[in-house]
């Protein structure tokens, strides 16, 4: 199956965003350069992009090797993915406290105002900046929302999960109470 047109969708339901899986490692074409390909599944292609791989290209993982994976991300004929083993993936130490932050600020079940930064109409995928209860912002993955935002349009969005592995927050649009959508 091919994530592309219905195939997005069907993606989607058989692996979605924060699912963890467990793939092959088909190729890897250039090493520091592009990421790996995987072999997924019901017959989908997964890709590790380079920026998540370790700096040592010598860590990376070879063809042939099975280990499991996070989804981060549906496109046409790819299933993006995080490699959960860290001898896999590169992290940055740093990130941690912020991440911890960021959930404590938007913990799930909470409503956030945000504002569409990012619009990938191919995949209906939207990164919104959270407003933080300071100065501090930070982003959410807000993923098939029923209506087509823009960028810069601004809203309300109850948060529904932390992936705490790839430090995603994911997101929904907030209904209010008489049906139509905060602005």
């Amino acid at each position: 199956m091919s994530p592309d047109g219905d195939g997005l969708a069907a993606a989607r339901r058989l692996l979605p965003e924060g699912s963890q899986i467990r793939g092959q490692i088909s190729r890897v074409p250039q090493p520091g350069v592009m990421g790996v390909f995987v072999a997924l599944p019901y017959g989908l292609q997964g890709f590790v992009d380079v920026i998540s791989l370790p700096r040592d290209t010598n860590a990376w993982p070879a063809e042939g090797i099975t280990t499991e994976f996070e989804v981060l991300q549906h496109r046409r004929g790819q299933v993006r993915l995080w490699p959960l083993d860290p001898r896999y993936h590169h992290d940055d130490p740093g990130l941690e406290a912020a991440w911890q932050q960021a959930k404590a600020r938007h913990r799930v079940g909470s409503i956030a105002t945000g504002e569409v930064t990012d619009v990938f109409p191919a995949n209906h995928e939207y990164v919104i900046r959270l407003r933080g209860d300071s100065d501090h912002s930070c982003s959410a993955v807000l993923t098939s929302p029923g209506r087509q935002p823009s960028v810069g349009s601004v809203a309300r969005y109850r948060i529904t999960a932390h992936l705490d592995t790839t430090r995603r927050i994911i997101a929904i649009l907030h209904d209010t109470s008489d049906g139509s959508h905060d602005h």
